[in-house]
């Protein structure tokens, strides 16, 4: 989303794009995460993983947003999101829960 993604919470327009970025996400034998985003989520994500009967992976996410900036700038164009998805990726695909392709 461009613009507009707070506008669209109240029924507002957006400006919705497709780009050619990407976050790219690790699990990496670590003792602590690196980012309190990370670590944040991947305390959700064992929880949510726990109620379904399931281990959270081993490791902790590395990821690679350097792909949304030019020069050390955030370019705005979603490295948020993007890196949440890819969080997510790294760790369902570790535990089997989401398909590979």
């Amino acid at each position: 989303m461009l613009i507009g993604e707070y506008a669209v919470l109240d029924g507002g327009p957006a400006v919705v794009a497709a780009i050619d970025c990407y976050a790219v996400a690790q699990l990496l034998p670590a003792a602590d995460a690196v980012s309190p985003f990370v670590a944040a989520a991947q305390a959700e994500a064992g929880a949510v993983l726990a109620g379904l009967g399931r281990a959270a992976p081993g490791g902790v996410p590395v990821i690679d947003t350097a792909a949304f900036s030019l020069d050390g700038r955030k370019l705005g164009l979603g490295s948020s999101a993007a890196a949440t998805v890819a969080f997510n990726d790294s760790t369902g695909g570790a535990t089997g829960m989401l398909s590979r392709r």
